[in-house]
């Protein structure tokens, strides 16, 4: 991997006459890097914004100097744009991470020379804003330095696949995927929430989101509490820690939000016990997070929304969620360990979510999410998306399989063989090849006459069709009988049914059709087979095929 890139800026304090840039600046934040790293410059990337000279290499020699950045912060980035842009660019990749620690003019004056969208030049990217002094800005550094020293450590994020809403989409499950579902699925559906609650005692990780909006009022605050106990009740206590559940919110109001914790807070309290017990937070709830908090139960895991609808604009910015990562409790610790990105997955825009996967690595926030993915994957029967090519997949395998192990008795014995008449042939022939009878009338001309009439005795010898000496008949009296003979709907039955038995493989698909595997389970083998090569048992309350 690339070594990340760090962008700082210039100092006041200097050394005097010229110097690599890194040694030149004396300021607090190059002495923080020194302090914590015995070689910085073989763990990042450094780019300092300079007032006089842009954006520059650590390694760049220069003089001191005493220029400052102008107050018209638009007079340095016209400068400097060319510069700027070529020197970052130089140094950017899809694998290279992109951290800012600038003061909020030089942040701002350096991304005005940039292009609008430069982060997208980078796999993730930290931009430090909203900085309240120098002590801010040191602590963000600090964090960054010791995510650098430290990124062996990192842990992945639980990614659940959520919105199951029915035994097919357990696909997911047996491609061995952490699950999510919600209870206005699973309450109406008790197959669905047992299947989820099995999985829970396995190991799998699972999320059940409390379904009120999806709902759309068919479940109250109380319903979801009751339901959430009872859960708890069916599930033992060593198995619980792998199920998480989320607090009934509101995303218009505190006031309803802090209510809601008042009414339960008993309930929520054993709850957190017993679940990875999930807290939203809403822009609504963002001044007030404190008063939230007071409410809340002490082992919660921060919701942050990062759905952005049609319907719904609830997405969270970076801003409020950092802002949210740097509450600490009255010992100065952090308030949050873990955090749950709602409407966030693997499949969400590479910005949006590698920037917010940055954010809780930075702050040492160990991250799940969950979006709903069956949608996404299936359009259309006939949709080029992937779920239904890998559904159109397994049906053709079934059909491959099921026709290699038909033999001729069971083809002729098959219902399909015995009701394609001489009549479906012409009107509803669904074997998939040209009229059985097409071949040899397509035989009757001057040139291919006599193959005609080897094959037309032969095929009904032992009937008083046969015409034994046709081959001493002139040409024209050969194409007449033959026209003639054909036309007759007993000869025609009579030809017919010999072809059908001689050509009795071309109903190996019909036949196969017969045994076709049921809707719902070619979507969970497509799901499971988009996930994974080796899937892994599901125990089914209901067979699917």
């Amino acid at each position: 991997m690339p070594k990340p890139v760090l962008i700082i800026s210039c100092s006041e304090a200097k050394l005097r006459g010229q110097h690599k840039a890194f040694e030149l600046y004396q300021g607090g934040m190059f002495q923080l890097i020194k302090a914590n790293m015995t070689k910085p410059l073989e763990q990042f990337e450094i780019l300092i914004v300079s007032a006089k000279h842009g954006l520059l290499s650590a390694e760049a020699l220069v003089k001191d100097y005493d220029d400052k950045m102008p107050s018209d912060i638009n007079v340095w980035s016209a400068q400097h744009s060319k510069q700027v842009t070529k020197t970052l660019k130089s140094v950017s990749s899809k694998n290279t991470d992109l951290y800012v620690v600038l003061p909020n003019n030089y942040r701002d004056a350096f991304e005005g020379a940039l292009p609008h969208k430069y982060r997208n030049w980078f796999c993730k990217t930290y931009v430090s804003r909203n900085n309240q002094g120098i002590g801010v800005m040191r602590g963000r550094l600090n964090k960054i330095i010791q995510t650098t020293l430290n990124s062996e450590q990192k842990v992945e994020p639980i990614i659940y696949r959520s919105g199951i809403c029915n035994l097919s989409e357990l696909g997911y499950l047996s491609a061995g995927q952490a699950i999510g579902s919600n209870l206005a699925y699973a309450h109406v559906n008790s197959n669905l929430l047992k299947c989820i609650i099995d999985a829970a005692k396995t190991g799998t990780k699972v999320f059940l989101d409390n379904g009120i909006i999806s709902g759309k009022g068919r479940l109250n605050t109380k319903e979801v509490i009751d339901q959430y106990m009872a859960i708890a009740k069916a599930v033992p206590p060593r198995f619980s820690k792998n199920i998480a559940i989320v607090i009934p919110d509101s995303f218009h109001s505190l006031e309803e939000a802090k209510s809601i914790l008042i009414e339960h807070n008993r309930n929520l309290n054993y709850l957190s016990k017993r679940f990875d017990l999930i807290l939203p937070v809403h822009r609504c709830s963002i001044d007030g997070i404190n008063e939230l908090l007071a409410e809340a139960p002490r082992n919660i895991r921060l919701g942050i929304p990062c759905l952005e609808t049609k319907e719904f604009d609830l997405c969270l910015s970076l801003i409020d969620i950092e802002r949210l990562f740097s509450l600490k409790n009255a010992a100065g610790k952090a308030i949050f360990h873990k955090c749950h990105f709602f409407g966030l997955s693997d499949a969400s825009s590479r910005r949006k979510l590698q920037d917010r996967l940055m954010l809780a690595q930075i702050y040492k926030v160990s991250a799940s999410m969950d979006a709903t993915r069956t949608c996404a994957l299936f359009g259309a029967n006939s949709s080029n998306r992937k779920g239904s090519v890998r559904a159109r997949e397994v049906a053709r395998k079934h059909t491959s399989e099921t026709v290699t192990k038909l033999d001729k008795e069971k083809i002729l014995n098959s219902k399909s063989y015995k009701e394609h008449s001489l009549r479906c042939e012409y009107s509803c022939s669904n074997i998939n090849a040209e009229p059985l009878l097409s071949d040899i009338y397509n035989l009757i001309n001057e040139y291919d006459i006599d193959r005609f009439w080897g094959q037309f005795n032969t095929l009904l010898a032992k009937t008083p069709f046969v015409i034994p000496d046709i081959e001493t008949y002139q040409l024209e009296d050969k194409l007449n009988i033959a026209w003639d003979l054909t036309s007759q709907p007993a000869v025609e039955h009579a030809l017919f049914e010999k072809l059908k038995i001689i050509n009795y493989e071309n109903f190996a698909f019909l036949v196969a059709s017969e045994t076709a595997l049921a809707p719902d389970y070619i979507r969970f083998k497509a799901i499971s087979g988009l996930f994974s090569d080796t899937p892994v048992p599901v125990q089914m309350p209901l067979q699917l095929t």
